[in-house]
């Protein structure tokens, strides 16, 4: 979502016109390019975190922090990093928060099954659930 609102809303990153994204599309038609140029688009934004937190099919980090509750997960790397290190780090402040939703609460139904399509891997690998049916 910040990809979109980023580098396609605010203003279109011309690396981005190849794939065929245009300035201020709207958002459905946005997946649907995601979801037909997937395989082409190399993007650090756009693909996948597997691709990003794996090596070898090896889960890299010793911790994830989710954004859903990133006050909760920062506090525990807090307590991870003065356990390992003796440093302590300062708390994180809130700026703009609002309550989370799950992730299906963003989408229509088409625009899910793209989403669910394109990052079954996130999804399944990080613990998010599929809406109930």
């Amino acid at each position: 979502m910040s990809h979109y609102k980023d580098k396609i809303v605010a203003s279109l990153h011309d690396r981005l016109e190849q794939y065929g994204f245009k300035e201020a599309m709207p958002f459905p038609d946005y997946l649907r390019v995601v979801d037909a140029e997937y395989d082409r688009i190399n993007d650090f934004h756009i693909i996948e975190q597997m691709r990003i937190l794996t090596y070898k099919d090896t889960y890299l980090p010793d911790f994830t922090l989710k954004f859903e509750r990133l006050g909760e997960d920062f506090e525990a790397l807090r307590a991870m990093l003065r356990a390992r290190t003796g440093v302590s780090v300062a708390g994180l402040g809130r700026l703009n928060s609002r309550p989370s939703q799950s992730y299906t609460a963003y989408y229509e139904p088409p625009q899910l099954d793209i989403v669910e399509r394109v990052y079954a891997r996130d999804i399944q690998a990080l613990n998010y659930a599929y809406p109930a049916a």
